[in-house]
């Protein structure tokens, strides 16, 4: 797992200068190869590369070890040294990767995938797949790594390590969250979660044998210098007998005698205590290795534990963002849906009752003629001409109802259009309505004028800006349409005299649910529906409607269309 957490910090480590004592040991492997090269000894020679190319790695030269690698490599080729040219490779993988170079960290990942299957080593074997997968993962070739790591896995099963079927189940959730695909990701999460769980137990159970143990093993040593010291005593016994026994030779002994017994029993004694002294002391040393043996043990469960809960809150946080940025796509989609079915709904509520108003007032018209002293035959008339339109109604609202439950989308038909003939329709068919009022429509389009869009909808939206501009002015004012094609686009105007709006008023206007109905100069209600459905309909017809009004001074309503190819 290694090179994983070199992955992730690639590119934040800074080259360090070499110390003193690193230089030293550069220039004595140096001077050692030199040495070894003249004997023809290769392999040590290849073992100073290997130590210079250590140095400068644990120091971030990145691409100087890999420079001495590189000769170490050649010297374990010429010897034939396969473990060792494969340990090479293999470091040579995890620094290119370092440096980002991932084809080349690919070739010699697989030169020691190749190596560690032939030697049949299947502890070897995982590693490198591993550290293919991690290559495969910065090239995004996501479909190789999980191959990669689902031979690793399979290989762990086989051999029941759970710390390798842990790290590879890791690997495969990093791998499955960088491809996107998060259900696959989170399956391997769970079993890493699981697998790393049960190994923590495992360490702390452990732990706690090893800090038992300890604490035998402390009673024992104790009971063993204690055992020493009762030596010590004994031995200081017989030493005062020998005393004692010294004296009653005096009388027999002359004077060397006694020097020389007595200059023998003090070396005897001073040898016993330094045994003894040299016992204690590396009885302390063993001791005090053994804590920080626990210690390290203590240390690098805590470390791994903690890289554990940040690589777990990671993956949380963002499988989190990720359901957050589904579920803001969701309410978007559903707010954009619900707008469209209301304009779908009011669209045909305009067009209800556009058509079913006059139909009812002929109707009304048809169904009190009889009140009236006509003939026979202009009442037999207008009695079959009601029943026909009764069934006419009938059939527009059968339409209408079909049409409103399986209307999927409006689509424009874009093609050349002559808004004259558009505009002179409208102003003939809306004529009767401005004498009414006193007011004048002027069409002053271009007889020739064509743009690019839908003749049906631009009738319907040329009809709305009119009838609005009627209905809001006053008597003796005027309602003028013209055209004209301007930087590439055809623009037409329908200008009126009349009562004006604020800015606050436009901007409400294209919009269902804040438009609100206005009535006109002569009390005329509308629904406040038509310039929202003006708005969709030039939209549909990749056009754009633009409003410019000022309050007692009259409104401006511009359609911008596309001119014909």
């Amino acid at each position: 797992m290694w090179l994983i957490c070199l992955s992730v910090t690639q590119g934040l480590s800074q080259i360090e200068h070499l110390n003193r004592s690193d230089s030293g040991k550069v220039l004595s492997s140096l001077s050692n190869y030199d040495k070894f090269i003249a004997a023809g000894d290769k392999k040590e020679a290849s073992r100073m590369m290997d130590d210079i190319a250590t140095v400068y790695w644990n120091h971030n030269d990145t691409r100087a070890a890999i420079k001495y690698f590189e000769k170490s490599l050649q010297l374990n080729a010429q010897i034939e040294n396969e473990n060792g040219m494969a340990m090479i490779h293999n470091n040579l993988g995890m620094l290119y990767n370092d440096v980002e170079d991932y084809q080349s960290a690919l070739s010699h990942f697989k030169i020691t995938l190749k190596t560690r299957r032939a030697k049949n080593e299947p502890t070897g074997i995982i590693s490198a797949l591993v550290n293919l997968s991690v290559v495969c993962n910065n090239l995004k070739q996501y479909a190789e790594s999980v191959a990669y790591l689902q031979e690793a896995l399979s290989l762990s099963r086989q051999i029941n390590d759970p710390q390798q079927m842990s790290s590879v189940y890791a690997m495969l959730s990093e791998t499955y969250e960088k491809k996107g695909d998060v259900d696959e990701s989170m399956k391997y999460f769970q079993l890493f979660k699981s697998f790393h769980d049960i190994l923590q137990k495992k360490e702390i159970s452990k732990l706690s044998s090893d800090i038992v143990q300890d604490s035998l093993q402390k009673q024992l040593k104790e009971l063993e210098l204690q055992k020493k010291a009762i030596e010590i005593k004994e031995k200081e016994y017989q030493l005062d007998s020998t005393t004692s026994l010294n004296k009653s030779l005096y009388s027999n002994l002359n004077r060397q005698q006694i020097a020389y017994r007595l200059l023998e029993s003090e070396e005897n004694l001073r040898k016993e205590n330094a045994i003894v002294l040299q016992q204690r002391h590396a009885a302390e040393i063993a001791h005090k290795n053994h804590i920080r043996d626990i210690l390290v043990v203590v240390s690098v469960f805590l470390i791994a534990l903690g890289v554990a809960l940040v690589f777990y809150n990671r993956l949380i946080a963002s499988k989190n963002k990720r359901l957050l940025e589904q579920n803001l796509a969701i309410e978007k989609q559903k707010e954009e849906l619900e707008e469209s079915n209301l304009v779908k709904t009011k669209i045909f509520s305009i067009i209800a009752h556009d058509l079913r108003s006059p139909l009812n007032a002929v109707q009304s018209f048809f169904n009190v003629i009889h009140l009236y002293e006509v003939g026979d035959d202009v009442k037999n008339l207008f009695t079959k001409m009601g029943r026909d339109l009764s069934s006419l109604s009938g059939v527009l609202d059968t339409l209408l109802n079909w049409a409103m439950a399986h209307l999927q989308e409006l689509k424009a038909q874009v093609t050349p259009v002559n808004l004259w003939l558009a505009v002179n329709e409208n102003v003939e068919l809306l004529t009767p309505v401005a004498e009414q009022k006193s007011v004048a429509i002027i069409n002053k389009v271009p007889s020739e004028l064509m743009a690019a869009t839908d003749l049906d909808m631009t009738k319907i939206v040329v009809r709305n800006l009119v009838q609005n501009a009627l209905k809001f002015t006053r008597k003796g004012g005027t309602v003028t349409i013209n055209g004209k094609t301007e930087h590439g686009s055809v623009l037409l105007n329908v200008c009126d005299t009349g009562v004006g709006m604020s800015k606050e008023k436009i901007d409400s206007l294209f919009s269902f649910k804040s438009n609100q109905s206005t009535k006109g100069t002569s009390n005329e209600k509308g629904t406040g529906l038509g310039l929202v459905l003006c708005a969709e309909l030039v939209k549909l017809c990749e056009g754009e409607i633009i409003i410019d009004s000022e309050i007692n001074k009259g409104t401006t309503v511009t359609l911008k269309f596309n001119t014909p190819k």
